[in-house]
């Protein structure tokens, strides 16, 4: 079973993407140290909202509006560019807001802060929940293999948001998509 990320957990990149997000934090974190400085990094897990806009090239975007675009697309199939049963941790646009500007005023909360709902959800019950909030019976979903720099489980946990900035409430995932379609 894969484990819950915390933002103290060590990282594990796992492509260049990750790694350079890691090591930005790392020069922060050396630099704020060097001057005696404070510094707040955050991880926001899998944002997601109205107005959002599919990405140019499938599966390199978003993943909701992209599967809100293929959805309004297809018939009684969708090609998935991915494995279904891979999981994500989704973020409702508004709880990210919320908790930046918690952070952003309270400049005693220092270092990298998970700003995550906790919620673990594969890619298939985001797909039924999309198709239900669209009006559409689910479709048949095909993969067409993973991606190279994909993860199986991303699972975010926003417990030192929860400690230090009383953010604990989170938009269910189901009520966060009627708010997005």
């Amino acid at each position: 079973s894969c484990p819950e990320i915390s933002a103290s957990a060590l990282p594990r990149p796992g492509g260049g993407y990750s790694l350079a997000k890691w090591e930005g934090e790392q020069t922060i974190a050396r630099a704020a140290a060097k001057v005696g400085a404070s510094y707040t990094c955050v991880r926001p897990f899998n944002v997601y909202g109205p107005g959002e806009y599919p990405g140019s090239r499938r599966g390199f975007g978003h993943v909701v509006p992209d599967l809100i675009q293929q959805l309004d697309r297809c018939g009684a199939e969708l090609d998935l560019l991915g494995d279904p049963s891979h999981t994500r941790t989704f973020t409702y646009i508004d709880d990210v807001t919320s908790a930046l500007a918690k952070l952003s005023l309270s400049p005693e909360l220092t270092g990298v802060f998970n700003i995550a709902s906790g919620v673990e959800t594969s890619i298939a019950e985001l797909i039924a929940l999309l198709s239900l909030a669209l009006g559409r019976k689910a479709p048949v979903v095909r993969s067409r293999g993973a991606v190279e720099v994909d993860v199986a489980r991303r699972h975010g946990v926003s417990t030192r948001l929860a400690d230090h900035a009383s953010m604990s409430e989170w938009l269910p995932l189901k009520a966060g998509i009627a708010r997005t379609v």
